[in-house]
Formats: structure tokens, C-alpha cells, sequence
């Protein structure tokens, strides 16, 4: 991986060989970074309401994470194969997930497997890849 901060050369797009320009200038956002993060998990965890907690791998559970997975406090699913935006790279599947979280947790009464219209004919592959 290769930071925004730290090209030497533009990237090329990997289906045209185009090169490509990052349009947002990431490294001037740095500073902020940890206080994006900073405190995340127990602000998901004290939420009065059920939770889902969707992820590509588990290898970034902190402590308070893991013990309160291990508890029963949140309903985790691992998307096997996504990358870093899971609901990108595995929309359909992200779709189902949070429809079938939110019928079980009667949020909503829908009894159907069909997804909204607008879900239907979703390409799984990310316009980037």
C-alpha cells in the first residue's frame, strides 16, 4: 500500500493503464486521523439500541471489542473476501445483512427475500477493480 502522502508517481488505473490523480488531498487530513478513531469502540458499545458490526477481519478488535463480542453485545459479521469499504466491495450481500439484522430486530416487518428495486441488480465487483 501506498500512502497518498508518499507518491512518487501517479498511479494508473489497473483495467485502462490511464494514469490517475488523487483528487483529494489526503495528507493534509493526517493530523486528524486518531481523533477519528480515538474512543470509537465505546461509543458503538454504549449505544442504547442492537448493533451490527460488520467487518472484512477481526484483526483490529481492541480489548473493550473483543470482550464485549465474547459477551453477546453485538451481532459481528466477517465479510470473507472484502476489502477495506466492505459495503463497496459486497453491497448485495451488506444489503441482505442489514435487512435480515433489522427484521430480527424488528425494525422493520418486512417478510419478503427481495431486496428494494434499487438493490436488485447490484454488481458485487467495485467500479474500481
Amino acid at each position: 500500500p501506498v500512502s497518498a502522502g508518499s507518491l512518487e508517481r501517479e498511479p494508473h488505473d489497473l483495467k485502462t493503464g490511464e494514469q490517475v490523480r488523487w483528487r483529494t488531498p489526503l495528507a493534509q487530513s493526517e493530523q486528524f486521523w486518531k481523533g477519528w478513531f480515538r474512543g470509537i469502540s465505546s461509543e458503538f458499545l454504549s449505544a442504547p439500541a442492537a448493533k451490527l458490526l460488520i467487518l472484512a477481519g477481526v484483526d483490529r478488535f481492541d480489548r473493550d471489542l473483543t470482550i464485549a463480542q465474547m459477551q453477546g453485545k453485538f451481532q459481528t459479521l466477517l465479510m470473507q473476501g472484502a476489502g477495506h469499504a466492505v459495503h463497496e466491495d459486497q453491497p448485495e450481500r451488506t444489503a441482505l445483512a442489514l435487512l435480515e439484522f433489522m427484521r430480527r430486530n424488528r425494525i422493520i416487518q418486512d417478510e419478503t427475500n427481495q431486496l428494494p428495486f434499487a438493490l436488485r441488480n447490484l454488481n458485487p465487483t467495485p467500479p474500481c477493480c
